[in-house]
């Protein structure tokens, strides 16, 4: 709807007002536009006013009417902070009473509120003053509208709990940009209370919207389990887009949730699949899952290091850094494996790890070992050395048929495909690829690192440290992946 003159511009808007046409309404005058009309370049504040109080009697026209003209003036001479601020008016003035019909109309300008802000706190910070903006957003909106909407006894298809969802979704997505916790920590717990509306009331979009902030922030939080559930939720619930060559913006979108759920699976000890990792372009992952499932410690940290800038921006660096501890337990499960026996001798395992590449994980030569099996476990650490370039089955196969999404489930969300577990140890990293590795570990860490996986429950057993020997269960000395996946 285009209006060659101001006059008709103000007719035009009166009529949709008049008749609630909330779609024409954001459509053609609230939305936030790329050029402004002519008429509207040259005009002042004093010949807007005037406008106003020529065509609308009724105040909250003219309060409306006049902001829409002062943001869109604003904007078009790049004055943002400015636009800011009359959009935020304007939000203040669709909440006035009697106008509960414009809920849509709120949620429309509150989402241009929030990208206003941006701009303008983009253009502080290269303008070195501090952004204020965003911050500014993200407390009226909790404080202020949050509040407003849930107070609403109306019935729900009436009431504006209508943008309860939409409020804290904007204010959760501006939370995470700007760093706060202490909000979206509030939020949330406001969100679980009993008044508030049951989920399933919202559109399929805010939900998964929703469920993706929830997930990400319990899982800053350490709440694995629940943020596995919300970020399994927001990936099966949104729609695909038809890959890379399809809807852009929703392959981004599914390729923003697996950013966060990818991770958080590995650290709940359930690797994805090739066929998820490629059919979504998930490249940073694929090598880590690799030496996750390989026991490649020295591969691990050079692949984190090498999208170290990504992973940091993304905030989940510190996260994937907690898999060197799987890591290490794949490890050592194969080393054992290969030497035997439940009295390991820690010079043994100092040896093979040397020969990994850990150049400083030795101490203690295995022939200063007062031991009974002191001969049997260093004949046991050449033989683990001579089968270091075997061509076993890796100790994880993958399942007969690979999916490339996660799997439905009618109860609990399912685990990412996960390849099985192969009776077989698989060969050790190769020495050759180790050799130059940066781990430069002394021996006391080999004790330490033994400790923390017995402490985690990963490894049945104890160290005996006057002997240097760990004692290993004979049953099961290594928890079982899916036992553990289950205490975390």
């Amino acid at each position: 709807m285009l209006a060659s003159s101001a006059n008709d511009f103000a007719q035009q808007f009166k009529k949709c007002w008049s008749t609630e046409d909330q779609e024409h309404l954001a459509e053609d005058f609230l939305c936030l536009k790329k050029t402004v009309p002519h008429w509207l370049e040259n005009m002042n504040e004093g010949q807007i006013s005037s406008l106003v109080k020529r065509h609308f009697s009724s105040q909250i026209q003219q309060d409306v009417f006049s902001q829409i003209l002062e943001r869109d003036l604003c904007i078009a001479k790049q004055q943002f902070s400015s636009a800011f601020h009359h959009q935020r008016t304007l939000l203040d003035d669709l909440v006035q009473e009697g106008l509960e019909w414009a809920v849509s109309l709120f949620m429309f300008v509150l989402t241009d509120l929030r990208k206003i802000a941006t701009v303008a706190d983009n253009i502080l910070a290269k303008e070195r003053q501090p952004p204020k903006h965003l911050e500014e957003t993200a407390m009226l909106l909790y404080s202020k509208y949050f509040s407003l909407c849930n107070k609403d006894r109306s019935e729900f298809s009436i009431s504006r709990k209508r943008a309860i969802l939409h409020i804290v979704n904007n204010t959760l997505k501006i939370c995470s940009k700007i760093n706060n916790t202490q909000i979206p920590h509030n939020l949330l717990r406001s969100t679980s209370a009993p008044g508030f509306p049951a989920l399933e009331l919202f559109p399929l979009s805010q939900q998964v919207t929703y469920k993706y902030y929830c997930g990400r922030f319990y899982l800053f939080e350490s709440k694995y389990q629940q943020a596995e559930q919300d970020l399994d939720f927001a990936f099966r619930n949104c729609p695909d887009g038809g890959g890379p060559t399809g809807n852009v913006e929703l392959f981004k979108n599914k390729q923003l949730i697996l950013l966060y759920l990818i991770p958080l699976r590995m650290l709940r000890l359930k690797m994805p699949s090739a066929a998820l990792l490629g059919k979504y372009q998930m490249k940073w992952f694929v090598e880590i899952r690799n030496a996750v499932i390989a026991g490649d410690v020295k591969r691990l940290n050079d692949s984190i290091k090498q999208h170290e800038e990504f992973f940091i921006r993304a905030g989940i660096y510190l996260i994937l850094l907690q898999l060197e501890t799987l890591t290490f337990r794949q490890l050592f499960k194969r080393i054992i494996s290969v030497i035997g026996g439940t009295n390991i001798s820690l010079g043994v395992l100092s040896d093979v790890l040397v020969e990994l590449g850990f150049k400083e994980f030795a101490g203690v030569p295995v022939s200063s070992l007062v031991s009974s099996s002191s001969s049997s476990a260093s004949s046991s650490a050449s033989s683990s050395s001579s089968m270091l370039s075997s061509t076993s089955p890796a100790p994880f196969q993958s399942t007969s048929s690979q999916q490339a999404s996660f799997p439905a489930s009618s109860a609990a969300p399912s685990p990412l495909p996960l390849p099985s577990p192969s009776p077989s140890p698989s060969p050790l990293p190769s020495p050759a690829a180790s050799t130059s590795a940066a781990s430069m570990m002394r021996y006391d860490e080999l004790e330490c690192q033994l400790a923390l996986l017995i402490a985690q429950k990963y490894i049945k057993g104890f160290i005996h440290h006057e002997r240097r020997i760990l004692v290993i269960s004979k049953d099961t000395p290594f928890t079982p992946l899916k036992v553990l996946a289950q205490r975390l």
